[in-house]
């Protein structure tokens, strides 16, 4: 899966997300780079919107998703679109 939706919500873990981001995308890899407003503009991301939860549900299965903070955050997130391993996008959680 060539394609990410990365996801931060601290200073520190939207400063990864950055640095995640552009070595990706060197890679070849397609970013979508999210992190709330006061960090995303420092950064040059994406701001996350009211609706970001949905959007994940929206594209299930479209891209990999990559979270920078806690484990929670991640799970109660993708929780209500989970089927199964086979199905699945490949979630990552990466502590900042």
């Amino acid at each position: 899966m060539k394609k990410l939706m990365i996801y931060s919500f601290t200073e520190s873990g939207t400063c990864l997300n950055a640095e995640l981001s552009n070595e990706l995308t060197k890679k070849g890899y397609e970013c979508e780079s999210y992190a709330v407003s006061r960090f995303a503009k420092q950064k040059g991301l994406r701001e996350l919107e009211r609706d970001w939860k949905e959007k994940i549900g929206k594209h299930w299965g479209e891209y990999a998703l990559f979270f920078i903070g806690a484990a929670g955050i991640a799970i109660r997130t993708v929780a209500p679109w989970i089927q199964d391993k086979f199905t699945d996008p490949p979630v990552v959680v990466m502590d900042e």
